[in-house]
């Protein structure tokens, strides 16, 4: 047995390391502040190495990781090195296999950074590589202090700019297949270099995603600050400390991006008061993971300096008036602090929006400074300028009648004393609704005297700007329009340091059994902080400055870690909490065994004692022989604890280890040696010996005769995607060939069988795998469906439908006679699919056979046919030359074919017809001669028809040219409605003349269109109404369906009515509606005569009317009035029966008018009116001689 160590070969001077793997070249360093910038080439780039750098210097030695970016030049950067320090630095590479030999060293010694004087130069050598939906861009940094660089990337719809410390850096947010010019700008203190040379690239996405990608961490914010933003986030769970993480923050046509190593991302370059949506990958060798989930945050800065600023001197007071900031800073003003300013006396006033105040509490006669600053989230921005001078002097004006006078003086409650400040309590000696202010001051007691004032709207007054352990005296005025109230008693204060504030926990680092903690410091309140207080879950440590290591913590265990201040004063509140779990690498991974197998090694093992307090991400297993060629192979962490390493030799010894990792690095590796022997040969197999069932398969494995008696066989079955394990039946082993049957599977889907033979030395093995099915049925053939050509035939195969999907279909042919092949093409994307033979001869017959296959077996179909000359193709007849239109027919005429191609008689004619609008809608009818009626077609479609022919041999002609027809019919019959039209009108004295008949009645007609036009557009409707006994009313035409009136229709009678549409074709079936007439009066009474039968006497003679308005006549009335200009009444006669009427007792030589009408349930009919004069006493009156009686 052969034993060998990983990651060495045993030499004197360390330099040792995986052979496959090339030592880091041309390693140059450039030294900076605390820092050194050091530059390597890699022989062959990859994505899955890591780079180790290590500075060393007396007993002080930094090692810095970093991913590959898969560039053929790499940078790193190592800070926490001490100035002034020699220091030899090397790198060396590292992959799942192990490390590179480390490069020669280099020295270089950090300085404190002197002052820069001017801007870099622009990088050189820029070079950008495309990857998916980004770029990496490497360059040259120029010889000069750079701070960072910025890489912009413009396309047509898109800039995206990323930062970063060195060369190269990825700019991501990209689109694949997009073309982008991208240049690099160096920056310092002093500004930006110019851009560098631009070079185009094209980003793009990989032929395929990596096989394992990191997972997505979670984004707990973005903190805002001067044209940049701080994105946190919390690392995904057990991600190890190589990786690196990327903020990408986009907005509008933009997207930036920056990188670093924890939480947070700081990314400068961008805009204040632009809302920017920002996310976070990780990003390790494996490739990025997915974005996190987005946040949205503005950056900002202090505001600028207030404008307009003027100020107004007053008694004790200044009113002070200024405009709001050009500039906000991106971030809306919240504050506004006005300070009037007189030696060491100054006073304040705060104020939410800009405009005018008054500062109350300034000594009179002393100049003053005042200004103005704006504050926002960001802070206090710069005081206006130039501040405005202004000079209080006291009132010396008499009080004005009904003017207040000044306030009395508050009285003064508390001082309490604070950092830098004090605290003034007081209140109103009495209410006084015309105070506007009070101002607190507090002065120094001992010299040199100084003053502080606050004015504000009410009790306490903050006073501040003072000096702690300084003894002062405060007090406080009111002040009214009439002026300030004296000052009220005094209190003194001494003003004392605070508590600190608490400091900004940063980054809570996981170590080994321990978490680092660094932290920024915050206000010490006046009292210099003495100590920095951890405590991760009540585990504690001290110090005086970042970092803090907790000790003591469990590996594996989640805690969450705070930080107090302390000063003289006492401790701050704890500070914001972080979360941090400790861990160290993982224990070797125990029971680790091997087993040969062709050209491979199997390793099993069980998992390490302990995971070292992270999850273990995974394993890596390398293989090498005694010459150190090695193989490794890179593992997820999986329940199946084996790893196969593939592409060894046979009969070759291999020394073999195994790594678990976590986020803290590897385990240290596990040796397990495997013996020397040879293998086994693997059973055979002949897939032609497979047995394919429906839903059963049975394959057959050959047993090598080279292999010895003590070579055992096995057999294990899957299902080929999803790796279900299935149960061979049938099986015996020590049959040769054996065999493995399946049965109950499923049809159509892929099953594999894998027989393994093992000796004591390896196993060995051999795959097959095969398709359950049930057999194809055949092509299905129709005689019909063939298409004989002149020297062609086309052939028509149907795909049966229980037939799968996965049912190939072909076809070959023949010439029926000599069986030699003929060139067919075959069309098997439709059902049916096509078979097309050309380039025959006329009068030999040719069989095509077509073919249904899948795993199982095949199916086929034998077809047919013998090509003649064709007729000659006849000539269609234009619609009124022969063809014509029908009610769902079209008749095609045509001039028959001039040659049958045959010796045949006569020719059979099929005339087809498709609709233009519905291809689907087609019509073939086939004739001896013309014409051919074609039918059931649709009314008002329109059809392309033309007309092949057919001779006794079955070839066809090519069809004629086509024929444009569209059949039609009558239309349907319209709707129609019908409805009286009022009662008619009265008839009245004045329209007796026009009442012969009192035919007044009126009917309204209403047409609707057709169901159906018949395929044609209707032209016009025609409409009228008959009654019975009664002559019919003149119709009424109507060019389009609505309504017409139809007048003079007897009263009180049902009439019949009848509408009907009428389009070039005839007139439609007619609609019918019925109505009753409304009812009227009765006409004149006829015959109307009068008679003076005696002096005094005069008789009415009349007649029953000629019409009684469809109602019964009811009455009669006879009137009989003097004639003359009053018309006094004499007498009035009713009776309900036509006659005669009486009128007696008469004046004598008297004109009298007789009036005489009819009535119904209606009204009264018009009346008729005879004027008579009687006799006088001793004459005769006119008439006599005729009286009827």
């Amino acid at each position: 047995m052969l034993l060998a160590a990983c990651g060495g070969d045993g030499s004197a001077d360390g330099a040792v390391g995986d052979a496959s793997l090339s030592a880091p070249l041309n390693l140059q360093a450039i030294p900076g502040d605390a820092s050194a910038t050091l530059s390597f080439t890699v022989t062959v780039p990859r994505t899955d190495l890591l780079f180790h750098v290590s500075c060393s210097a007396d007993n002080s030695q930094v090692t810095v990781s970093m991913v590959s970016h898969a560039t053929g030049t790499e940078q790193m950067q190592v800070t926490g090195l001490t100035n002034d320090l020699a220091y030899s630095c090397t790198v060396a590479a590292t992959d799942a296999s192990g490390a590179s030999a480390t490069s020669q060293p280099v020295q270089v010694t950090p300085t404190a950074a002197a002052p820069v004087s001017q801007v870099p130069a622009a990088p050189t050598d820029v070079q950008a590589t495309g990857a998916d939906a980004s770029v990496i861009v490497s360059f040259s940094a120029p010889v000069a202090t750079v701070s960072s660089y910025t890489v912009t990337c413009q396309g047509t719809e898109l800039n995206a700019y990323s930062t970063g410390t060195a060369s190269p850096i990825t700019v991501p947010g990209l689109g694949n297949g997009q073309r982008y010019a991208c240049s690099v700008v160096a920056t310092n203190s002093v500004g930006d270099s110019p851009a560098s040379v631009q070079v185009e690239v094209i980003p793009a996405a990989p032929d395929a995603p990596p096989a394992t990608r990191p997972d997505t961490p979670t984004i707990l914010g973005a903190a805002p600050s001067d044209g940049a933003l701080s994105v946190s986030f919390e690392p995904p769970a057990g991600m190890a400390p190589l990786a690196t993480y990327r903020a990408t923050c986009s907005a509008t046509g933009v997207v930036v991006t920056a990188e670093s190593s924890a939480s947070p991302v700081f990314v400068p370059g961008l805009q204040n008061g632009m809302p920017y949506a920002c996310s976070v990958t990780t990003n390790t060798a494996a490739g990025a993971s997915d974005a996190s989930a987005g946040v949205t945050a503005t950056p900002r800065t202090v505001p600028d300096a207030p404008r307009g600023i003027s100020a107004t001197p007053g008694s004790g007071a200044a009113t002070v008036s200024f405009d709001a900031p050009s500039w906000n800073g991106g971030a809306t003003i919240t504050a506004y602090q006005v300070r009037c300013v007189a030696g060491l006396h100054e006073a304040s006033v705060d104020t939410a929006t800009a405009g005018t105040v008054v500062i109350a509490g300034l000594a009179n006669d002393s100049t003053y400074s005042c200004s103005v600053t704006a504050s926002n989230a960001a802070g206090s921005g710069p005081a206006s300028t130039p501040a405005m001078q202004v000079t209080p002097v006291l009132s010396t004006g008499t009080p004005i009648p009904g003017v207040d006078p000044v306030p009395a003086a508050p009285s003064l409650a508390s001082v309490t004393a604070g950092n830098a400040l004090a605290i003034v309590n007081f209140a109103p000696n009495a209410p006084d609704a015309s105070i506007l202010s009070y101002t607190a001051a507090c002065t120094t007691r001992d010299l040199p005297k100084a003053s502080f004032s606050t004015t504000s709207a009410g009790s306490p007054i903050t006073v501040g700007g003072l000096s702690n352990g300084r003894l002062y005296d405060c007090s406080v005025t009111a002040r009214n329009a009439s002026g300030d109230s004296l000052p009220s008693l005094s209190l003194d204060v001494t003003p004392r340091p605070a508590v600190p504030q608490a400091p900004e926990l940063l980054y809570a680092e996981p170590a080994n059994a321990s978490a680092v903690l660094r932290f920024t410091p915050r206000s010490d309140n006046g009292s210099p902080i003495i100590r920095y207080d951890a405590s991760c879950d009540l585990h504690p440590a001290s110090g005086t400055a970042s970092p803090i290591t907790v000790d003591g913590l469990t590996n594996g265990t989640r805690y969450a870690c705070t930080l107090t201040a302390t000063n003289a004063v006492g401790s701050s509140e704890s500070s914001n909490a972080l979360p941090v779990r400790p861990l160290t690498i993982p224990d070797p991974v125990q029971g680790l065994a091997a087993q040969p197998g062709d050209g491979s090694v199997t390793l099993s093992f069980s998992a390490p004692a302990s995971d070292g307090g992270g999850d273990i991400s995974g394993y890596a297993a390398r293989c090498s022989d005694s010459n150190g060629t090695s193989k490794s192979v890179l593992a997820e962490s999986t329940g199946s604890r084996s790893i196969i390493v593939v592409g060894l030799s046979n009969g070759v010894s291999y020394s073999c280890a195994l790594m678990a990792t976590n986020g803290a690095g590897s385990s240290t590796a596990s040796l397990v040696a495997t013996p020397n022997a040879s293998l086994p040969i693997a059973p055979t197999f002949t897939l032609g010996d497979t047995v394919i069932g429906d839903g059963a398969l049975t394959f057959k494995f050959g047993k090598p005769a080279a292999n010895l008696s003590d070579v055992s066989y096995a057999v294990a079955c899957k299902q080929t995607a999803t790796q279900t394990p299935v149960s061979p039946s049938g099986l015996n082993l020590a049959a040769n060939p054996f065999s493995a049957s399946l049965t109950g599977l499923l049809t159509g889907i892929s099953y594999t069988c894998t027989a393994t033979a093992t000796n004591s030395k390896g196993s060995v093995s051999a795959s097959a795998s095969a398709t359950p099915n049930k057999a194809p049925a055949a092509p299905t053939y129709a005689a019909g469906n063939t298409v004989i050509g002149d020297g062609a035939l086309t052939f028509k195969f149907g795909k049966p439908a229980g037939n799968g999907a996965d049912t190939a279909y072909s076809a070959s042919c023949k010439n029926t006679s000599t069986s030699a092949g003929i060139t067919a093409t075959v069309a098997t994307d439709t059902d049916p699919f096509i078979v097309s033979l050309t380039g025959l001869a006329n009068g030999s017959s040719y069989t095509c056979t077509a073919v249904a296959t899948n795993s199982r077996s095949s199916a086929s179909v034998n077809a047919s046919a013998t090509p003649y000359t064709a007729p000659t193709t006849p000539t269609v007849l234009s619609e009124g030359n022969g063809s014509s239109v029908g009610n769902q027919a079209v008749t095609v005429a045509f001039a028959a074919s001039s040659s049958t191609g045959d010796t045949s008689s006569s020719l059979i004619y099929n005339a087809s017809c498709t609709n233009i609008a519905n291809a689907v809608d087609q019509k073939i009818v086939s004739g001896s001669a013309s014409p051919i009626v074609v039918s059931p077609l649709t009314n008002g479609a329109t059809y392309r028809c033309s007309v092949t022919a057919k001779n006794s041999h079955s070839a066809a002609s090519s069809p004629s040219a086509e024929l444009q027809l569209s059949p039609y019919t009558l239309p349907d019959a319209p709707g129609l409605t019908v409805s009286v039209i009022g009662p008619p009108a009265l008839v009245t004295d004045a329209t007796a003349s026009d009442y012969s008949s009192a035919a007044n009645a009126k009917l309204k007609l209403t047409v609707t269109a057709p169901a159906s036009n018949g395929g044609r557009a209707i032209s016009r409707y025609d409409l009228g109404c008959a009654a019975a006994g009664q002559a019919g009313v003149t119709p009424v035409t109507l060019a389009a369906a609505g309504p017409a009136t139809l007048a003079g229709l007897a009263n009180n009678v049902s009439y019949s009515c009848w509408a009907t549409a009428h389009n070039v074709g005839g007139d439609s079936a007619a609609a019918g509606g019925v109505a009753l007439t409304a009812k009227t009066q009765p006409s004149v009474v006829t015959s109307v005569s009068a008679y003076v039968c005696s002096r005094n006497r005069i008789v009415l003679k009349f007649s029953a009317p000629t019409y009684n308005g469809a109602a019964a006549v009811t009455g009669y009335v006879a009137k009989l009035q003097v004639n003359n200009a009053s018309g006094a009444l004499v007498k009035t006669y009713g009776t309900t029966t036509p006659g005669q009427t009486t009128f007696t007792g008469l004046a004598y030589d008297t004109e009298y008018s007789m009036t005489v009408y009819a009535s119904n349930a209606v009204g009264d009919g018009p009346t008729t009116t005879l004027t008579r004069k009687t006799s006088g006493e001793s004459g005769f009156g006119s008439g006599w001689e005729s009286c009827p009686e």
